[in-house]
């Protein structure tokens, strides 16, 4: 058994989806497995939230965004913002 024909048993879905994780953990630098839960989240979100990322005022006339990569943009968002807190990374302010 040659690699092309495992390659061949793998569905192609199953491909496609495998370099769309990897694309989103290229291009956010994040883990694999966070790329995996951002994929899933983007697929779950409605029109208007991804919509309102596309053409969001601060990106200073780069819009509008490509509607995947809005997709990942809010639901990394959406991901971190349910993390708990001391895995953030945010620095307290200290008034010292």
């Amino acid at each position: 058994m040659e690699t092309g024909d495992i390659i061949s048993i793998i569905p192609e879905e199953i491909i496609t989806r495998i370099g769309a994780i990897n694309e989103i953990s290229r291009r956010l630098n994040i883990s694999i497995e966070l790329a995996r839960s951002v994929l899933d989240e983007s697929e779950k979100l409605s029109p208007l939230e991804v919509k309102t990322e596309m053409y969001h005022p601060l990106l200073f006339g780069r819009y509008p965004l490509d509607y995947d990569i809005a997709a990942q943009n809010v639901a990394l968002r959406k991901l971190r913002s349910k993390e708990p807190y001391h895995h953030r990374f945010i620095i307290p302010y200290t008034d010292s």
